[in-house]
């Protein structure tokens, strides 16, 4: 599953407002450099408290994510090449 916004289209979580814990992560092939962080997706999740996802090299979060004002445990990680090569956040 690729952290594309035809994976998560704008509205796929609009009915989990509750939602507080979510697994995204270990999904993103080896190379994704034609994708983007799906923001406008998670920006419904506003009781999310834990979010696990791969993280995305040379990629912003978007605005989405400050929407996710309940938000206190990111977790980014990548594949066993390392791709989630972030210099700081």
């Amino acid at each position: 599953i690729s952290l594309s916004e035809e994976t998560f289209p704008v509205n796929v979580f609009q009915s989990l407002k509750r939602l507080q814990q979510l697994w995204i992560q270990n999904n993103t092939e080896k190379h994704p450099h034609d994708i983007d962080y799906p923001d406008k997706a998670l920006s419904h999740l506003q009781s999310l408290t834990d979010l696990y996802m791969d993280g995305l090299p040379h990629k912003n979060f978007g605005e989405g994510f400050t929407k996710m004002t309940s938000l206190t445990r990111l977790t980014l990680q990548g594949d066993i090449a390392g791709f989630c090569d972030l210099k700081s956040l």
